[in-house]
């Protein structure tokens, strides 16, 4: 197979959850169920592996990863956490009695154990790889349903878990592998971003408003509000899903504002940081994109930022020191084992799924027995032409 073909070439593909390291980007590709290595130099990704026991016309595919040593954790929903062993290039999986679903910002290495926060329930799961068991730590009358999970976050050995169902900021201490719990306090709408600096915490809700909160004497204080600097381009009220602290600059990153925003502590003023390209157009919430949230998962490395845009599918780094912002278009090689993958008669899923956005996903998924009700033809026709749509369609660039 020829590079230089680009019906073997996905351009900008889609994950859920990623991460970055030495260089390197890891990631579960979405719908292809494959895992993929980029190289963050030239942008080009190569398949490593298939996961195993997945059908090709499976739409979902592994929405967290951790790497930890030469092990590559996976997570997905209602299912046993798959290990991929970097070393031998084999999967195996981690049984416990509760599925943890995690993301790559929920995981906290400790001694010898992994310690993980699922994104769920909020309950924190021991993984101990010497037993390779899994062990839920959290007291059952804190473990169930939609505990509508805040940013999560590791100060020194503890980790701070917002439950914002019953309004709950655990306290988790993995040394003691102990819990407390603090009531949040009726002045906060919400615990959407959670960062901690100058002893006390740095809060984003469901208002306008930028809160801190000492925990200590239970003292809060409005900070700043950020009406006029973003606005909402959907109707649920996650103005923000994640934060960044690095040299008294608060960085918030959208849930579903518009913009980027940064915080300067010594200023108690905000910035915008608008991106090319990024722009929200009102009326058009799902603007073609594959996922709701804007940037759903950020990685901190250093004095770097990386973050995926599902609007644009391109990943951006933000570099803390000068606030210069750098794309990476990545490409992914449709090739594995000098072959196509996913095969042709395959028929891997709807094209317009993956490239018309979020609207058509959700139209297409409420249909009844809509795997089942593909034709054969439908099938093939996807299974050959995924890539040279993407391309055709001006999504290439």
């Amino acid at each position: 197979m020829r590079d230089k073909d680009n019906s073997l070439i996905l351009k900008r593909p889609f994950y859920y959850d990623f991460i970055i390291e030495d260089g390197s980007i890891y990631f579960p590709l979405a719908n292809y169920n494959a895992l993929c290595k980029g190289n963050l130099l030239n942008d080009q990704v190569d398949i490593l592996d298939i996961f195993p026991g997945i059908p090709l016309n499976k739409r979902v595919s592994y929405t967290g990863i951790y790497k930890y040593r030469d092990y590559i954790l996976f997570s997905y929903m209602g299912e046993d956490i798959i290990v991929y062993d970097i070393v031998h290039c084999n999967f195996f999986r981690l049984e416990g009695d509760r599925k943890v679903n995690f993301s790559s910002s929920t995981v906290y290495e400790k001694d010898k154990y992994l310690y993980v926060v699922s994104t769920f329930n909020g309950g924190v799961y021991r993984i101990d790889f010497n037993e390779a068991s899994i062990v839920c730590v959290t007291p059952m009358e804190y473990i169930g349903g939609n505990s509508l999970v805040g940013e999560v976050i590791r100060v020194g050995d503890v980790i701070f878990i917002p439950l914002n169902q019953k309004r709950l900021l655990v306290e988790f201490d993995m040394e003691k592998e102990s819990f407390k719990y603090h009531e949040v306090p009726d002045n906060i709408s919400l615990v959407n971003t959670l960062n901690f600096a100058h002893d006390r915490f740095w809060i984003t809700g469901s208002d306008k408003k930028l809160y801190t909160w000492n925990i200590r004497d239970n003292e809060v204080i409005i900070c700043n509000e950020f009406t006029g600097y973003v606005k909402l381009f959907y109707q649920e009220k996650i103005w923000f899903g994640n934060s960044v602290f690095y040299n008294n600059t608060l960085w918030l990153f959208p849930g579903y504002a518009d913009n980027i925003l940064k915080y300067n502590l010594l200023t108690k003023q905000f910035e915008k940081i608008e991106i090319e390209g990024e722009e929200e157009i009102e009326g058009d919430p799902y603007g073609g994109r594959f996922f709701k949230i804007k940037y759903r998962i950020i990685q901190k490395c250093d004095n770097k930022i990386y973050f995926t845009s599902s609007k644009t599918r391109i990943l951006y780094e933000l570099n803390l020191k000068t606030d210069y912002i750098t794309k990476h278009l990545l490409n992914a090689k449709n090739i594995y084992n000098n072959q196509i993958y996913p095969s042709p008669e395959g028929g891997l899923m709807l094209e317009q799924n993956y490239t018309n956005g979020l609207g058509c996903l959700i139209k297409n998924l409420t249909r009844k027995n809509v795997n089942k009700s593909m034709s054969k033809t439908k099938k093939e026709v996807c299974g050959k032409s995924i890539n040279n749509y993407i391309n055709n369609k001006g999504y290439n660039n």
